[in-house]
């Protein structure tokens, strides 16, 4: 997939802009300079000190093609240091922030988290040592402890010294499970039978979500139109928990963390490869109007160019204003982030 063009970021990204819905401590892309851009083919995506409140700005990126059935490698580095939350994940965006007619499994016409799916590439929210990173799959009943559950929500150990070079993310969806992998190593892999088993628990989540229509890998079937999304938050509800770096109320800035001072706190993206699965109907698209098409239909399509994409083109029209995921716990359930 094509970073960058021109010298700067691909059209084919799109800069959501506003707050973020968990007790945030930045503001994504509403700096007067921009906290994403691009070095030599790299896009930089910056955390840094702002002048207006909430005393941060940062970046997220939104990759506008929808990622079918195929294997992801992304090749990035990311920042490290107390209240950072650094991520690379997968859900519906467009379905839940811009149009919920494209939701594959609305409930009572709202486009939720977690019924409509999450899988976290990777996410820390470590100190400035940096000495784990998380990776998980998220779906169910909103507000209900679901997922993720071990085995299936896992902290893998790193040494500081690993934070200093990029690795390669790897994450593989077939009609059958999920697999994650880093440089090469498989570390997650969730089937059909993991989802229905956890979903059906009594102690996981008491009803398995009528949205889903006994689909087995539901909500991470081929039907759900899920995006890649990159962001760098600062503070909220799980790294404030796990760190005691932010004041009370967001009345003053973080304290006691590497982003007040230059170079402050970046995430590199090198490299994005995606191959779709040969045998499957699903591979990369954009939505737009065109995908009214049935699946059956395209069988040997997999790049489709809509006559008009539903992202708008000025990004200052799509605010930030609905929760994406929740900090682990079930305490925690109703903040997201």
């Amino acid at each position: 997939l094509d970073l960058c063009h021109d010298g700067g970021l691909h059209r084919l990204w799109h800069l959501p802009v506003g707050q973020g819905p968990n007790q945030d401590y930045q503001l994504y892309n509403q700096d007067s300079e921009s906290n994403a851009w691009c070095e030599d083919g790299t896009i930089v995506l910056e955390a840094r000190p702002s002048t207006q409140s909430p005393f941060y700005s940062s970046a997220m990126i939104v990759r506008r093609e929808v990622l079918g059935y195929g294997t992801l490698k992304i090749k990035a580095q990311l920042p490290k240091g107390n209240g950072l939350w650094p991520r690379i994940w997968l859900l519906p965006y467009e379905a839940m922030y811009l149009n919920p007619k494209r939701c594959a499994y609305p409930i009572d016409g709202e486009c939720l988290w977690p019924v409509n799916g999450e899988i976290s590439i990777v996410e820390t929210v470590n100190d400035e040592n940096a000495t784990a990173f998380s990776q998980n799959v998220q779906c169910g009943l909103p507000g209900t402890p679901s997922w993720p559950l071990p085995p299936h929500d896992r902290l893998y150990p790193a040494r500081p010294k690993w934070w200093a070079v990029p690795h390669v993310w790897e994450v593989t969806r077939t009609p059958d499970a999920i697999t994650l992998a880093v440089d090469g190593a498989q570390t997650l892999h969730v089937t059909a039978r993991d989802i229905r088993e956890l979903l059906n628990e009594e102690a996981s989540c008491p009803h398995r979500v009528p949205a889903y229509r006994n689909r087995p890998m539901a909500p991470f079937d081929d039907t759900n139109p899920l995006q890649l999304v990159v962001n760098i938050a600062v503070g909220g509800a799980w790294p404030c928990s796990e760190c005691s770096c932010c004041p009370d109320g967001r009345t003053s800035p973080l304290t006691n963390t590497t982003i007040n001072t230059p170079p402050y706190s970046r995430l590199y993206l090198y490299s994005i490869d995606f191959e779709p699965l040969p045998e499957t109907a699903s591979g990369l698209w954009l939505w737009g109007t065109c995908m009214a098409v049935p699946v059956l239909a395209i069988l040997s399509l997999h790049f489709l160019v809509p006559s008009e994409s539903s992202f708008p083109r000025n990004p200052e029209s799509t605010p930030l204003n609905q929760p994406r995921s929740s900090p682990y716990g079930s305490d925690l359930a109703d903040d997201g982030h």
